[in-house]
Order: structure tokens, then C-alpha cells, then sequence
């Protein structure tokens, strides 16, 4: 029968009996830990065989566990040896009595060998996780399925891959096609060479995975089997560079592969638990070893097959590592650098820099690059980019500096005739940017030719067509037949038509030229609708239609806009409407559509029982020079500019026009725009009216300046409809100065464009005599221009309104009644 002596002197481990903090009886495997015999042991206090550091709080555990306090079984601390040798032990304490008092039974398991193996791993992982950073190649790592393990970051900026997670597990042979020969130099452990042009546009589109690049770029691999001699295929290692971008400098570091840590520690309790322990050790230890024999295997085959040249040094310029390229940059082995200073390998203008850098390494500046020239082993020099990284100790001192460089030399020579080209480009550029100026000056010339053209060409086509006009209002008031007055009538249309024909003409030639200006000013929208459709009404009338209105508005309908541009779009869609429905009606309808914030969108809906459009023709109507069809071209008239013009003035307002129509079955044109409410514009976002002084001094003369004969009878018969008979005429700038000169007048009316001496400068010399007289005359220009340069001319001449040629009869009498309006411009209803 087995004793407690036999089982405690056959423990495989290290085993006492400690009572009043001495060993009391020790195991033969004691001895084998300590050096100290059973014998030296018998007595010795515990605190002996304790590592100062660690001795307190040992023994203060100790105590407390006798005491009976919670504390763990489990202890790590450092043992000194006879010899005093230094071990790590892994201490397990239970309480026992022996020989009727308490005691701890102190088992020891030997952790040195372990410790040293785990620091070995760290300082060899610490290496290759620092290589895999720095290395400016991709690098990806496969498993021995083909299955994505990890890439650096090297490898994400070449593919554009923001977040690595997203292709971990990607398979290899998805990527790249290998063909039987290939597959067999796999098998036998060789490197394949391969070159790829990956299509990153085609990776977007089909969203094989997410990447940030574009267009195609063109890759050298370098795909190896990693191979162990005791496990065989352990996985694959692809070696990636973007030859696209070699000749630029690449500074990428790269990121660590990720980190790799296991902590095996298991706690026991019971002595039988304590052999499990051990045997699991053992298997870690195990695991250990193959695990630092595969990282050194991922460490030669990164570094040692890199193309740059890869060196470690301590801080004094030792090197204690070189790699490959390396060892044939300078023509020695391995053997013939380790040990050796770096320096005389460099220029000695460089070394003090060296010397500089590497005094300069702290934790907040542990990276620092450099480009020098490094002569060769066969004499030649070569210009290199470094990239220098320290590694720090565990007191954060400098250790060892890593040092990756990168042969330059075809880049620098590159960029010396890159210069010498961009010379040759800025010249050229220089030269180009004169040719340009010139082109641009002669252009400017050409457009205020074409202004200056268009504003003739409106003063000499409005003023004949304002005396056919008016001397036809004028005939129509007197007493003729009804054959005779139905004449005048389709002479006042066809005049009105002419009218509608060169304003459309003179709006197309703004939107040429970008003249057409968006006005901010309130107005009421009913009063915009009522002129709208006063004349369209009649017009369907006379033509036997019905003309509908159906109007949403609020009780206060004043809001911010353009309403000229507005009224504009409306007559022209009701004047379509009108001129393409033979039979049946027009309606108008507005409301509504939606507010939002400031804004009110409002939708105009204009429909008819016409001629409708072909639902093909719907993309081309809003085209210039386009109807609905080349027949209705010949029947009913008209360029096609109306709604391409409309389309045009919607669009600057930030609205949209569209139709919706089936042809023999009328249309309906809409147009929704945005308006802002009155009441939520500040007075910097309205543009405010011009006061104007309108209406006739009572008792005073009128001076009408036109230098058109046919004029000055049109707007004298209309005076004199208004019971104005003092009426005094001047036929140029001069006469007009003359006359004020000698007389006082109630109203001048001055058309701008004339002989002799225009209204703008006459207008000038008048308000001139007045400020020595003390007195003031209402100046109104009537002008065929009608663009807003002209009008501004006009206020900024000293003029007091604006009448545009042709007009009619109620625009004048409006002005001479002083009657109120939103804004101070007059525009006849022109169909």
C-alpha cells in the first residue's frame, strides 16, 4: 500500500511542505529546481529561494491563504537557484495540515524554458510584423485552400479596398487563371511570374467588392507556395506591384499583419487537475515552436525575396541585418556586413545626416525618410528613397533602426526630362493662353457688334409698326363703315402679330447672349391674371370659343417674382390656345401645389379643344423653330419660338413647363413655378420700384422729341383723343434743349434714338438747365429698345418712366391718369 511519502516522493514535479514560511519536507524533484538538497532545504526559509522583486508579495499571499482569506491557488514569480540562476515558476499553494498544524503544500511547475520561448517569438514576431508594414510590395497571404488570409495595406491601396474585411476569403484561383503548367510549378514549390491588367471601372459595375479606383492599371505578381517539411502546403504568398504608378515615388508603409497572442493559462485546483496542466503546456509549447518555425518561414520569404534593400542597424551604425538584394546592391555576403558599420558603405556628406536622424528618433518620431545617393559594389551610383524605422525597447529607448530603400534612380531620371518637357509646355501654354485673348477680345467685339445691330434693328422695325399700329387704333375711333373697320381690324392683328414676331426674335437673341435678367419684385398674381387674359378673351370671343378661368388664390395674393416674365410665358400658352382651336373653349386654371419653407409652387394649367399634338412630337415642341407639325407651320404661322422661348424663361424663374395632349383632342400645357411669399422677404431680397413721377402738370404743354414723322402724328392723335391739344413737337435732341430752354413744359415724351443729338444726352443738358431754374420736368422715354441696358440708360440718363414702341392706346392712357401698377415699366398686350 502506497503512503503519502511514496506519492510525494514520486510527484513528477516539484513538490513541498512549507510551516512557519521553512520548507518542512521537499520532493526529489526539489532538488532537480533549487540545486538544494532535501537535506539544505529542510528549514530553509521560503523567502531564500525568492526573487527580491517578488518575495513580498509571495509571502504576503501566503499568509493570507493560511489566514483562510480568498486568494488565488496560483502564483507567478521568479525563483534564484544555489547556483543563482534566475527561473520562472508557476506556483500552486493549497492548505494541508501536517502533523496536526496547518501548511501549505507548495507545488512548482518550471516556466523558463517557456518564458525564453515566448520572449523569442515576440522579438521575431516584433520583426515581421514591423517587414510586413514597411513593405512597399502588396502582399497577400492565402491559406492552403486558396482562401484570403490577410493583405497589407499596400495591397488595399493598389486595389482601392478601404476595409480588408470586406475580400477576407476571397479565393485566389477566382482571381487569377492558372493553367495546367502553372498549377504543376506550384505543386513543386516554384514562383510564378505573372502580369495582370485589372479593369477597376468593370469591378465597380459588377461590385465584385468595394474599391475606390477607376479606370485600369496594370500589376506584376508574384505568387510561391509556402511549404513546411513537416506539414507540406502550408498556404500562398502573392506578391503585388502597381507598375502603372513605378515611376512615381511610392512612401507607403504598410500595415502589421494581425497581431498573434495566445495566453495559456489554465488555474486547477485539485493535484490530479495539475497533470493535465502540464501536458497542456506541453502541447502549447509545441504550438509554440511551430508557430515561430512558420513566422520565420513568412520572414524569409517576405524579406529575402524583396527587391529593395532591407537592413537592420543598432543606434551606433552596426548592422545586424541584410537582406538579399541587399548583399547584391553592394557585391558581399551576409556574413561580410552583420557585424560591420553602416557608414562607410555611404558618401561621408551623408553620415552626419545619418548621425542627425538617428538622435532624432523618439516615441512621437519614430518614422523618418530621406533620398541620398549610394554608390554601388561595381563603383556606379545610385539614388535611393529610405525609409528608417525605430524599435524602441520596454524602457522606450532605441534598440534597433529598420531601414527599407528604394532604388530611384530611373525616377530621377525620369523627372529631369519631365522638367525639360514642362518647359516645353508652359511655352507652349504661354503662347496658346495669347492666341486665346486675342480670340477672346475679337469674340467681344463681335457680340457688342450684334447687340448694337439688334438694338438698330428694333428702333427701325418698332417705330414704322408703332405708326401702323397707332394710326390704326386711331382709324378704328373714327366713323367708318363696317367693311371698312374690319380692315382695320386685320390690320391691327396682322401689326400686332408683327409685333409678338420681332419680340420673340429680340427675347431669342437675349438668351444668345445672355442678357435676360431675373427681376425680384412683389405683385399681386391676380392683377398678373386679369392682364393676362383681358385681350386672350377677346380674342377667343371674336374667334367663337369659349375662354374659362378657374383661379385658387388666397386672400392675399401678393408674392415676390418676375411677373413681366410670368405674364410673358401665360400670353404666349393662352395665345397658342387660341390661334390652334378652331371650335370649343380655352380654360386657364391655376392654384396651388405645394409650399414649402418660404416658397409657394404654383402650377398653370392653359388647355384647349384643339388641334392637339402627337404624343412623338412632345420632346421636340419646346425646340427652337419646332410646332407640332410642319402642316400647322403653313396653316396657322408662327416661327416655333413661342414655346422654346417660354420653356427657356420657366427654366430661369426654377420652374418647369411640360403637355400632356392627343392629337384631334386638344392639349394641356402646364407650368409649375416657384414664388416666394411677400411677407417672408426681407427688404434686401426685393428690388425695390423706382419711384416714378407720372401724369401731366396741370395747364402745362407737352414736348413730344421723335424724329419719325409718321410717330409724331400717332402719338399726337392720341394726345389729342385725351383732349391735349397744347402739344409742342422737337425732331431731334437739340430742338428738344432749345425748346425747354425757352419754355416750361408739363411732360416731355423722348424717344431715344435719334439724329443730331440723342434722347440720353439731351435728356442730361435738360435736367442740367433745371438745376440753374430751380424746376423740374417729367421725362418719359418712348423708345423701340427694349432690352434692360436700355432701360437702365434710361433712368441713369435722368428719365422718369419707360414706354416701349409699339403701344397702345390704353398703355397711354394709363401713364398720362397716373394710374397705380406693381412696377414702372408699360408693355403692351401684344398677340
Amino acid at each position: 500500500m502506497l503512503t503519502f511519502q511514496d506519492l510525494f516522493d514520486s510527484s513528477p514535479i516539484p513538490m513541498g511542505i512549507i510551516q512557519q514560511g521553512c520548507f518542512q519536507l521537499t520532493s526529489p524533484k526539489a532538488y532537480e529546481l533549487t540545486g538544494y538538497t532535501t537535506d539544505e532545504l529542510w528549514g530553509m526559509p521560503l523567502e531564500k529561494v525568492l526573487h527580491p522583486d517578488d518575495r513580498p508579495q509571495v509571502l504576503q499571499s501566503a499568509k493570507r491563504r493560511l489566514t483562510g482569506e480568498a486568494v488565488p491557488e496560483a502564483y507567478e514569480f521568479r525563483m534564484i537557484t544555489k547556483k543563482g540562476q534566475v527561473k520562472y515558476l508557476l506556483g500552486y499553494f493549497h492548505i494541508v495540515t501536517y502533523r496536526d498544524e496547518k501548511a501549505i503544500l507548495a507545488q512548482f511547475v518550471d516556466r523558463t524554458e517557456k518564458k525564453s520561448l515566448e520572449d523569442e517569438i515576440e522579438k521575431n514576431w516584433l520583426i515581421f510584423k514591423n517587414m510586413f508594414q514597411q513593405s512597399p510590395t502588396g502582399i497577400e497571404l492565402y491559406d492552403q485552400h486558396g482562401h484570403l488570409v490577410i493583405m497589407n495595406q499596400a495591397c488595399c491601396n493598389i486595389f482601392g479596398i478601404s476595409d480588408q474585411n470586406d475580400v477576407v476569403g476571397i479565393d485566389l484561383f477566382s482571381l487569377i487563371d492558372l493553367t495546367d503548367e502553372m498549377k504543376d510549378k506550384l505543386q513543386r514549390g516554384e514562383a510564378l511570374q505573372l502580369s495582370r491588367t485589372v479593369d477597376f471601372d468593370e469591378i465597380r459595375r459588377s461590385n465584385r467588392y468595394g474599391t475606390t479606383n477607376r479606370g485600369i492599371r496594370f500589376l506584376e505578381c508574384r505568387l510561391a507556395p509556402l511549404r513546411a517539411q513537416s506539414e507540406g502546403l502550408l498556404g500562398y504568398l502573392l506578391q503585388i506591384e502597381d507598375v502603372t504608378k513605378r515611376k512615381a515615388a511610392e512612401e507607403q508603409l504598410y500595415q502589421a499583419y494581425s497581431e498573434m497572442e495566445q495566453r495559456v493559462e489554465e488555474r486547477t485546483a485539485q493535484l490530479f487537475a495539475m497533470n493535465q496542466q502540464l501536458q497542456a503546456e506541453i502541447q502549447e509549447r509545441i504550438a509554440i515552436e511551430e508557430s515561430l518555425r512558420i513566422s520565420k518561414i513568412y520572414y524569409r520569404g517576405i524579406v529575402d525575396d524583396q527587391p529593395d534593400l532591407i537592413a537592420r542597424y543598432k543606434p551606433d551604425g552596426t548592422l545586424v541585418f541584410v537582406n538579399n538584394a541587399h548583399c547584391r546592391f553592394f557585391g558581399k555576403s551576409r556574413e561580410e556586413l552583420v557585424g560591420t558599420n553602416m557608414y562607410p558603405l555611404m558618401a561621408e556628406r551623408h553620415r552626419e545626416t545619418v548621425r542627425n536622424i538617428i538622435a532624432s528618433f523618439d516615441q512621437d518620431n519614430e518614422v523618418h525618410v530621406m533620398e541620398n545617393e549610394i554608390t554601388r559594389g561595381d563603383g556606379m551610383e545610385r539614388w535611393f528613397h529610405w525609409t528608417n524605422r525605430a524599435i524602441f525597447d520596454a524602457d522606450g529607448k532605441v534598440k534597433e533602426i529598420q531601414c527599407v530603400g528604394r532604388d530611384l534612380t530611373e525616377r530621377k531620371q525620369a523627372e529631369e526630362k519631365l522638367q525639360l518637357a514642362n518647359d516645353g509646355l508652359e511655352r507652349r501654354v504661354r503662347e496658346r493662353t495669347r492666341q486665346l485673348e486675342k480670340a477672346k477680345l475679337t469674340a467681344e467685339a463681335a457680340l457688342r457688334a450684334k447687340s448694337s445691330f439688334l438694338a438698330n434693328m428694333s428702333h427701325e422695325l418698332k417705330t414704322p409698326l408703332h405708326g401702323i399700329i397707332g394710326m390704326g387704333e386711331y382709324l378704328l375711333e373714327a366713323d367708318l363703315g363696317e367693311i371698312e373697320k374690319n380692315c382695320v381690324r386685320s390690320m391691327l392683328n396682322s401689326g400686332h402679330l408683327l409685333s409678338k414676331l420681332i419680340n420673340d426674335v429680340l427675347d431669342y437673341s437675349k438668351f444668345e447672349t445672355e442678357r435676360v435678367q431675373l427681376r425680384q419684385i412683389p405683385f399681386r398674381l391676380d392683377k398678373v391674371l386679369d392682364e393676362t387674359t383681358k385681350i386672350i378673351a377677346t380674342m377667343a370671343v371674336e374667334k367663337g370659343l369659349e375662354f374659362e378661368r378657374s383661379y385658387a388664390l388666397p386672400d392675399d395674393p401678393t408674392y415676390v417674382g418676375d411677373p413681366e416674365l410670368l405674364q410673358q410665358v401665360l400670353t404666349s400658352l393662352l395665345g397658342n390656345a387660341v390661334k390652334f382651336t378652331d371650335q370649343g373653349w380655352v380654360r386657364l386654371k391655376c392654384f396651388i401645389e405645394a409650399e414649402q419653407n418660404a416658397q409657394t409652387h404654383w402650377r398653370f394649367e392653359v388647355s384647349d379643344t384643339g388641334v392637339g399634338i402627337a404624343e412623338e412630337n412632345y420632346d421636340h415642341i419646346f425646340e427652337l423653330f419646332v410646332q407640332g407639325d410642319n402642316s400647322l407651320t403653313r396653316r396657322f404661322g408662327g416661327l416655333g419660338l413661342g414655346l422654346a422661348l417660354a420653356k427657356r424663361l420657366i427654366t430661369l424663374m426654377g420652374g418647369q413647363i411640360g403637355v400632356s395632349s392627343k392629337l384631334g383632342q386638344g392639349s394641356i400645357f402646364w407650368v409649375s413655378i416657384p414664388l416666394l411669399s411677400c411677407m417672408d422677404v426681407t427688404q434686401q431680397e426685393v428690388v425695390p420700384n423706382r419711384e416714378v413721377k407720372r401724369g401731366l402738370t396741370s395747364g402745362l404743354p407737352i414736348l413730344l422729341v421723335e424724329d419719325s414723322v409718321a410717330t409724331q402724328k400717332v402719338i399726337k392723335a392720341q394726345l389729342q383723343k385725351l383732349g391735349i391739344t397744347n402739344i409742342d413737337i422737337a425732331n431731334n435732341g437739340l430742338e428738344a434743349i432749345k425748346a425747354v430752354a425757352e419754355k416750361e413744359y408739363g411732360l416731355i415724351l423722348m424717344d431715344c434714338q435719334m439724329p443730331m443729338l440723342d434722347g440720353y444726352k439731351a435728356t442730361q443738358a435738360i435736367r442740367a438747365l433745371e438745376s440753374q431754374k430751380e424746376g423740374y420736368t417729367t421725362i418719359v422715354a418712348v423708345t423701340a429698345h427694349t432690352t434692360e441696358q436700355a432701360q437702365e440708360m434710361c433712368y441713369q440718363a435722368g428719365m422718369d418712366g419707360y414706354i416701349p414702341k409699339p403701344f397702345n392706346y390704353e398703355v397711354l392712357i394709363k401713364f398720362m391718369n397716373d394710374e397705380p401698377e406693381e412696377h414702372t415699366e408699360y408693355y403692351p398686350q401684344e398677340l
